[in-house]
């Protein structure tokens, strides 16, 4: 994509100076959409032989991984609210920027199942005949893409994000008649996440670090790692996560833990944010989509 490649072969490429190459990461999932296609090929009689042979391995892990990515401290998220976004003063028409690091952080869920919200996602699941529990439904029905069968999942919202004004926010755009939660993101390469994770990847190293091993999915390592410090139980954590538990009991005979218990667990979940400032930035959110001065939707996100 860079001007400084164009007309030039490959081997020119690799004998310039300071040039970055693509992490091992996604060249290793560009082979593998490749090797995808050329099997594709060869089943359906485009190929006299499956030139993918050999083409992909997987990869060797030369580190545990825990040690991929690094949790967020405590210091990075207080610089992460004390950007321009997070006290108000920029970006009071792109809501995904300041909620979807927070629900992230509230909910473990990845980046691609936040950006990919609808409004019927938000659902109060019951309890009790006195009690409902608002929750996300993480799922793939309409457009959404999930990573595996065991990403279908149900997780109540945090208190803090309730406190903080999500679900306001949320029949905000109900009553517009909205279908989605984020209106500006458009769906890339079958996924809305791409369009936002080009943005937060920049908005990460301008406000809360330049540690390369810190990026959005440190949020749910640091939402995995405050559950497995209070003591919940680590099939409770799986569910949390979208992961299967590893037991054929709990994965095949068990049903889903009941919402109530993910409740009382996910309230374990304690980061010491500043909700009633952070309330009053939402707000704001509220008085311009009912000004109708929100979702002129663009094609890019500015920082």
């Amino acid at each position: 994509k860079s001007s400084r490649f164009r007309g030039k072969t490959t081997r020119e490429v690799l004998g310039m100076d300071n040039v970055t190459p693509m992490s091992v990461t996604r060249a290793y999932r560009i082979v593998s959409h490749l090797s995808t296609f050329f099997r594709w090929a060869h089943r359906h009689g485009y190929t006299p032989e499956d030139i993918s042979t050999g083409l992909y391995a997987p990869k060797r892990r030369g580190i545990r991984k825990n040690e991929e990515r690094d949790v967020y401290s405590q210091e990075d998220l207080e610089q992460m609210l004390n950007s321009p976004i997070f006290r108000g003063e920029e970006s009071l028409d792109r809501p995904e920027n300041f909620w979807i690091p927070l629900i992230a952080l509230y909910s473990g869920m990845r980046l691609s199942e936040v950006c990919q919200l609808f409004t019927n996602d938000i659902v109060n699941v019951t309890q009790s005949v006195d009690e409902k529990i608002p929750c996300f439904d993480v799922n793939d029905r309409e457009d959404k893409v999930l990573k595996n069968p065991s990403s279908r999942r149900i997780i109540p919202i945090h208190p803090d994000l309730i406190k903080i004004g999500f679900l306001d926010y949320v029949t905000a755009v109900k009553e517009k008649g909205l279908p989605r939660l984020w209106m500006h993101l458009t769906r890339r390469e079958d996924s809305y996440g791409k369009q936002f994770s080009s943005y937060f990847q920049r908005f990460n190293r301008k406000f809360i670090t330049d540690n390369p091993k810190k990026v959005f999915h440190s949020f749910r390592h640091m939402f995995g790692n405050q559950l497995k410090q209070a003591g919940v139980r680590t099939e409770i954590i799986s569910e949390f996560l979208g992961h299967i538990h590893g037991s054929i009991s709990l994965d095949r005979y068990s049903r889903a833990f009941n919402p109530g218990i993910l409740l009382n667990s996910i309230k374990e979940v304690k980061f010491g944010l500043p909700v009633n400032q952070l309330a009053e930035v939402a707000s704001c959110f509220l008085k311009l989509i009912g000004s109708g001065g929100l979702f002129q939707v663009e094609t890019e996100i500015p920082l």
